[in-house]
């Protein structure tokens, strides 16, 4: 398939909603696949992922792509926001991103039934490429984004209490629990 990217059956099934949105419709139906198929939130953001490519008459392909590359870029941000935030230094968070986005996982040999290898400290699944992280399904993405902007106003409640900021956390918060 062109495009492919991740799990195929992930992808043609994120596609297929991705073309339900664009055809007009408020649920989906893969129509490869004959299995009994229950709705849940992630489909409801290729929905509207799909009735925002019929604005831009953009075929479902495409416009997965485009969320993978608008996603990735927003993520990137928010990350030298957090960083910009904790460290309080512009060169240094840049920095930070960068190591976050380009760094490998800690890794140390291992004797493994007598052969010497190099395994990696993944616990926190750290051992994915990290560009690829940077890059991966759009609704991974949007998760990773709002935990982002939660950690960011929660950071900035220490110094001020509005309510624009808790609203936003909320809402974020409530998005992630779906």
């Amino acid at each position: 398939s062109i495009g492919l990217q991740g799990y195929s059956d992930d992808y043609v099934g994120y596609v297929s909603i991705i073309k339900e949105g664009i055809y007009g419709r408020n649920s989906y139906l893969i129509r490869s696949n004959p299995a009994p198929q229950a709705f849940t939130p992630i489909h409801l953001f290729y929905i509207v992922l799909g009735k925002i490519a019929k604005i831009f008459n953009l075929d479902a392909i495409t416009t997965y792509h485009l969320a993978r590359i608008f996603f990735a870029s927003i993520f990137v941000y928010f990350t030298y926001k957090l960083f910009q935030k904790l460290i309080k230094d512009h060169n240094l968070s840049l920095l930070a991103t960068l190591l976050a986005f380009f760094s490998a996982a800690l890794s140390y040999p291992s004797l493994v039934s007598g052969t010497w290898t190099i395994k990696t400290l993944n616990f926190l699944n750290f051992s994915i490429v990290s560009p690829e992280k940077a890059t991966d399904r759009p609704h991974y993405l949007l998760g990773a984004c709002l935990f982002l902007i939660v950690m960011i106003k929660l950071l900035d409640i220490k110094q001020k209490t509005n309510k624009a900021d808790l609203i936003i956390i909320a809402v974020c918060s409530l998005v992630l629990a779906l």
